[in-house]
């Protein structure tokens, strides 16, 4: 028998999906995990893979756990498998399979091995209920026994589980059809630390001895551990795990400082370190195992949403991901918010797209957004579509807004779970179809992004922050959540990397870049930075640029990197600021932070420097809270607060020179790939002005999402 061989090829500017060399556009329908949904074979998901193939899909996602196939006399099985595969090839014989292999080993195994699972730093162990249907590791957010991420014991033998499946699949008809495997595992199967939510891990021995391991890598030596730590009796051989009390030390109720808490600062970049060298493990053992080309991936690389938790559950090792060769895609769901989510929200992934392509890697968003038929759950709450036709624009916008950026998505059909297909609805399905029919139509066409503004996060600078929200109800709720929905609001073509991935960047491709929580700047990332201050580039700080430079937090460093003098002070809530951008206009911007309302203010930067040109202030105190200074060779904004109201981003990127796509800012606008994508919630006559000097006019519905060509402005859709 003759299997497929799948590989992620970078053709045309952007990371491709290959099956047998051929480029093939990566729009995917997957079961879900749960009950009523999971099993190919079964009435509802038949129904619903038939669909899907109907509309010319041809790529199918399935669920298999070892939980379900490892069984307790180390045999394994792979016939679940197998009739899971056979169900979507009776239906669609020229499939292409990918599997969601959750490696996390089975209820007998945790059992037998209990040294080897999590400890949790702010309390003991619970009993887990695994009675009836639920779901394998539903209880993934208490704290019950898990594999600690830092198991070798976990790692060795799931390991040769996961060789012995690829093995015993590959050499099936089923297995031939298989063209990628999905390595899951961690709270929700997305490489979540467990109990991450509520609860602090991981203070177990297996992780103890990875710390003290991470460290002799770092360290070398006692002498070196007591410098950094500021500890004369610390020792590599007894060092360990800070506890819940140490982890919630901070400077300033935000910052950790690295002169008292270097220790917290190193167990998390050594935690996270780890979950990722577990799941590199696994994805190393199928590209080894699998006997032809194969795809593999994970879920990674998450930073909207993340529960004010990412220092505990997020995903800070993303570097090491996307540098690795045992990694070929990363995925992530779009963001649950409802500023996302929402009629007219921008409909992005909680992941960084532009960065996995940066590195050559493809990027699947996971949408797993209800339709309208979701008012069939009794008690349903969390509805965002009232009717069929909103559904329709719903899925428009979340199929085209990762496509735009050069990167694929699947449905992930929790439908079947409620008796009922998400989108099994003829005139939906015709719409899917008709999308996919524009997105396959683009896909060959070399890529090419028209953003000319560039927006910079930063994953590991969470190590050095508080690591919830209470404590720290800035950086991801106002930084990351609410100013990427600004960018995405504001008009402008945006890029979204990483700050390690700005040596990677043109800085000639931009005209402004904006830095959301760049709060810790070494030697490297100045110089890199460095390269945009020129041309005239307009380069936007949000909240404490630099202000730990390594090892140090200081005022001072924000200072140097925006070259606008700035003191510490506290502002008190809700914010209520006034900015004079531009002439003739004003923008009245009040900032509420819900989780500091007990404390009734927030620390803050605010600017002190007559040499720089004030254009914000916050009412109370009239503390200049934005400010413009001409460096000669490029223009820097500093912002005590990030820009979250779109409008007012949209006069300050103007202002910098960046294309403005809409005459007034707060519809989506997303343009890249040979497509513009047009999102909003509000009706009337619209205007979008295209780079090539072009403008298209036309009415909106009340609710809309329309597709046109980046070049001529022919409508699409």
């Amino acid at each position: 028998m003759k299997g497929i061989s799948t590989t992620v090829e970078f053709i045309n500017a952007k990371p491709t999906f290959c099956v047998d060399g051929v480029p093939t556009n990566p729009l995917i329908y997957s079961l879900t995990q749960m009950p009523g949904g999971r099993w190919s074979w079964e009435e509802l998901p038949q129904y619903c893979i038939r669909q899907f193939a109907s509309i010319g899909f041809k790529l199918f996602q399935t669920h298999v756990y070892f939980h379900h196939i490892w069984n307790q006399d180390s045999s394994l099985s792979i016939d679940l498998a197998q009739r899971q595969l056979r169900s979507v090839l009776d239906v669609c014989p020229d499939a292409v399979l990918f599997i969601r292999l959750h490696v996390t080993p089975p209820y007998w195994w945790i059992l037998q091995n209990m040294q080897e699972c999590t400890q949790y730093a702010d309390g003991p162990l619970e009993v887990e209920d695994i009675s009836g249907l639920e779901v394998f590791g539903s209880y993934d957010l208490d704290r019950v026994p898990r594999p600690s991420m830092a198991s070798l014991k976990w790692r060795e033998e799931s390991g040769q589980k996961i060789r012995e499946f690829c093995r015993l699949l590959s050499a099936t008809e089923e297995g031939c059809r298989v063209g990628a495997i999905h390595i899951s595992s961690g709270v929700f199967h997305e490489w979540h630390y467990w109990g991450f939510i509520e609860h602090d891990p991981d203070v177990s021995q297996p992780m103890t001895r990875a710390f003290r391991e991470w460290l002799r890598k770092k360290y070398r030596d006692d002498a070196g551990l007591r410098k950094a730590w500021k500890q004369t009796d610390a020792t590599l051989a007894g060092a360990e795990v800070p506890g819940t009390p140490e982890r919630r030390t901070t400077f300033g109720g935000i910052f950790r400082d690295p002169q008292r808490e270097q220790k917290v600062i190193d167990y998390f970049e050594c935690h996270h370190d780890t979950v990722a060298d577990t799941l590199l493990h696994f994805c190393r053992a199928v590209k080894e195992s699998w006997p032809r080309p194969l795809v593999t991936g994970v879920f990674y690389g998450y930073v909207y949403n993340l529960f004010d938790r990412s220092a505990t559950g997020g995903h800070l090792a993303i570097q090491k991901v996307l540098e690795s060769p045992f990694v070929d895609y990363v995925s992530a769901p779009q963001s649950y918010l409802k500023e996302h989510r929402r009629m007219g929200g921008t409909g992005q992934s909680r992941g960084v797209v532009d960065s996995a392509r940066l590195h050559g890697k493809l990027f699947l968003d996971e949408m797993d957004q209800a339709t309208h038929t979701e008012k069939m759950r009794e008690g349903c709450t969390d509805q965002v579509t009232e009717n069929l036709q909103d559904d329709m624009v719903i899925v428009r916008r979340n199929m085209t807004t990762p496509f735009v950026h050069g990167m694929g998505m699947w449905f992930y059909d929790f439908g079947p779970t409620n008796v009922c297909g998400w989108w099994s609805d003829p005139l939906l399905l015709d719409d899917i179809r008709k999308s996919k029919e524009v997105l396959d139509r683009y896909y060959p066409e070399p890529f090419h992004s028209n953003s000319d503004v560039l927006f910079v996060v930063d994953a590991m600078v969470f190590t050095c922050l508080a690591s919830d929200g209470q404590s720290d109800p800035i950086t991801e709720t106002l930084c990351l959540n609410s100013a990427s929905t600004s960018a995405y609001l504001s008009g402008a073509g945006v890029d979204f990397v990483y700050l390690f991935d700005l040596d990677r960047v043109n800085p000639d491709a931009y005209r402004a870049v904006i830095f959301a929580n760049c709060f810790r700047l070494t030697d490297h990332d100045r110089k890199t930075i460095n390269k945009f201050k020129s041309k005239r580039r307009h380069l936007i700080w949000y909240y404490a640029p630099g202000f730990n430079d390594g090892s140090t937090l200081n005022a001072g460093h924000i200072t140097d990197v925006c070259q606008i003098v700035v003191k510490p002070t506290e502002i008190g809530l809700p914010v209520v600021q006034t900015f004079n951008i531009d002439e003739g206009h004003s923008y009245h911007v009040t900032t509420d932070v819900p989780k500091a309302r007990d404390k009734g203010s927030i620390p803050c930067f605010v600017v002190d420097d007559p040499q720089a040109t004030a254009l914000g202030w916050e009412h109370q105190s009239r503390a200049v809270t934005m400010a413009r200074k001409d460096a000669s060779e490029w223009i820097s904004w500093f912002c005590s607060l990030p820009v979250t109201d779109p409008k007012a981003l949209s006069a300050i990127l103007h202002d910098c020179g960046a294309h403005i796509y809409q005459s007034e800012a707060g519809d989506l606008v997303q343009d890249g790939n040979g497509i513009l994508l047009f999102h909003s919630a509000t009706p009337g006559e619209k205007k979008l002005f295209l780079r090539n000097g072009k403008t298209i006019e036309f009415s909106a519905p009340k609710h809309c999402t329309a597709l046109f060509d980046s070049a001529t402005g022919t409508r699409l859709l």
